[in-house]
């Protein structure tokens, strides 16, 4: 898969506007890109430190939410 510089910059923005930290971000809220999709970005910005993951994944496939930035994330 490749990645979607475009998405990840949407990704930091939108967990940056729910910096409240009472919420998070579902991989269905991009309009027109896969969850799948979502979930491949979420898992990359997770490994490079910029964002927190919460792994609801079950034997359907991977589903992953976005809880907040990092510290790197900001």
């Amino acid at each position: 898969m490749k990645r979607d510089w475009d998405l990840i910059r949407k990704i930091l923005l939108k967990l940056e506007e729910k910096a409240d930290n009472t919420s998070f971000l579902e991989n269905d809220v991009f309009d027109g890109v896969s969850p799948a999709i979502v979930n491949y970005h979420y898992k990359l910005l997770e490994q490079a430190g910029l964002i927190t993951l919460e792994d609801l994944s079950d034997l359907d496939g991977e589903n992953y939410v976005a809880l907040s930035l990092t510290w790197q994330g900001h």
